[in-house]
């Protein structure tokens, strides 16, 4: 089978000849299996939510700055040391 596609580094229109067995093989590596779906699009990982990921990065401890919109620290009421968020509430219900 020859086929052609567009190269994503260079743009070029290139031309390909597999057999038919590889072309089935490498078409069917790019579907999901049924009751999966895409993630990268959803949630925080979304191109629109930055400040989201940001936020699960701090509260991770998986990124070094601060998150986007800092909150005051607050100290302890026994120890007095500054108290790390650990967990945030959210009154919105996951999307199913």
């Amino acid at each position: 089978m020859t086929f052609h596609y567009s190269d994503a580094q260079t743009q070029r229109r290139t031309q390909r000849c597999l057999s038919l067995a590889d072309f089935l093989w490498k078409l069917l590596q790019h579907v999901l299996p049924p009751g999966f779906h895409r993630v990268r699009e959803y949630g925080f990982v979304h191109a629109n939510a930055f400040a989201t990921l940001r936020l699960v990065q701090y509260v991770l401890q998986a990124f070094v700055s601060a998150p986007v919109s800092p909150q005051p620290t607050r100290p302890c009421p026994h120890c007095h040391s500054p108290m790390r968020v650990t967990l945030i509430l959210s009154s919105h219900r996951p999307v199913s």
